[in-house]
């Protein structure tokens, strides 16, 4: 389980992983409740979470990069611009004169910031350890974000509660300067990059290319954007609304439930870890995804917290197989030197996120937050069942 920590900068790059995700679940739960204490409006918590990822529409172009450049320098610049950005937020907080286009501005910011990071972060700690290790250190990266989901909502939440949005900030800010230290510190091996001779748009058409020829890639994507399209608006969007409007629980109730998700998560991450071969990734990938929208829908008429608590456990439990499952599979199927453009494709499709954040906002403003969970949930089964139909081969991929 623990061979992939063998390799030093793939330690260090992950206790990177470690601070940064730390950084970006709380500024989820601060950025939220400071939406929703600003504007008291489902409807504009929707649009903020919609800016904080509609960045991830140049996830292309970041691939070109990352196929292109050092990826450990990309990846030192994107994490410096974040320390730039909540800065700049700590200061407006300070100020006591925040406004609502000043959070969305910074928020869309910090979205290209993850569209650099995430892709290219996942690239490098593949590149950091042996070949037979990459679903052991793509566990590993997904269980430094799943205890972040743990610890990050938690200490955001706490920290609201203790020190005001202030307090919250400054411990952002100092989490994302330490993030940048270890990444700094660090060393990355020499990989095989594009050639510069290509234009740009010749190799963004080279990956397209090979991604049209690639059923196997074909199915990840289009299964990453109906997550990212109707499953994760419920932690975004629609919790904030559930903790305000129906378990009355404030900050640290916000902070408890996306904690119970980063628990599930946690678990799932462990498991894979602890299997040196997990040779039946593509059924966990297809099961995960058909019992996700289930569990949405249970949440739904679920009015009570402590069983929500446990619901969110097992959506944490199936969110972390999908995400594992999808990104092994997906950088396995994948030839070494387009490796960095169809992770930027797999970035770009998270550009659902936004569309599905403000349909979720709008929806809970419509109809309430649980009737948008009942139709998320039947949009999300019925968009998995319809393409495990169209590549039936995803649940034999290994």
């Amino acid at each position: 389980m623990l061979d992939t920590l063998r390799f030093r900068d793939f330690r260090l790059i992950w206790i990177a992983t470690l601070l940064s995700t730390s950084s970006r679940w709380m500024e989820q739960v601060v950025g939220g409740w400071l939406v929703l204490q600003l504007t008291d409006s489902p409807l504009w918590l929707g649009i903020a979470m919609a800016f904080r990822t509609v960045g991830w529409i140049f996830g292309p172009f970041v691939g070109i990069a990352a196929d292109r450049m050092d990826r450990r320098r990309l990846l030192i610049l994107a994490q410096s611009v974040n320390i730039l950005q909540s800065s700049l937020m700590l200061v407006l907080i300070l100020s006591g004169k925040i406004q609502l286009w000043e959070i969305l501005a910074l928020a869309f910011v910090n979205s290209i910031v993850a569209a650099i990071d995430w892709p290219t972060r996942t690239l490098l700690m593949a590149e950091l350890v042996d070949k037979p290790l990459l679903t052991n250190a793509m566990a590993f990266n997904r269980m430094a974000q799943d205890v972040t989901q743990i610890a990050g909502p938690l200490l955001g939440g706490s920290f609201i509660a203790l020190f005001d949005f202030q307090g919250a900030y400054g411990l952002i800010v100092a989490i994302n300067i330490a993030s940048v230290v270890m990444i700094a510190v660090s060393k990355s091996p020499p990989v095989s990059m594009s050639t510069n001779d290509v234009s740009v748009w010749e190799d963004l058409k080279q990956g397209v290319g090979h991604i049209r020829k690639n059923r196997n890639a074909q199915g990840i994507l289009w299964l990453a954007a109906v997550a990212n399209f109707v499953g994760f608006t419920l932690a975004q969007t629609l919790l904030p609304i559930y903790v305000k409007d129906i378990y009355k629980t404030g900050p640290l109730g916000l902070g408890l439930l996306m904690t119970a998700m980063g628990v599930g998560a946690l678990i799932a991450s462990l498991a894979v870890a602890s299997r040196r071969n997990m040779g039946d990734k593509g059924v966990v990938m297809m099961a995960s995804f058909f019992s996700w929208p289930a569990l949405l829908l249970l949440l739904s008429f679920s009015p009570w917290y402590a069983i929500s608590l446990v619901i969110l456990i097992a959506i944490g439990v199936v969110q972390s197989l999908t995400m594992t499952t999808t990104t092994s599979l997906l950088i396995g199927c994948v030839p070494e030197d387009m490796k960095g453009r169809v992770m930027g494709v797999r970035t770009f499709v998270i550009t659902t996120l936004p569309l599905g954040n403000l349909m979720a906002g709008a929806g809970a403003t419509v109809m309430g937050a649980q009737l948008t969970t009942v139709a998320n949930g039947a949009i999300m089964g019925s968009i998995v069942l319809a393409i495990w139909l169209a590549y039936r081969q995803l649940g034999k991929m290994n």
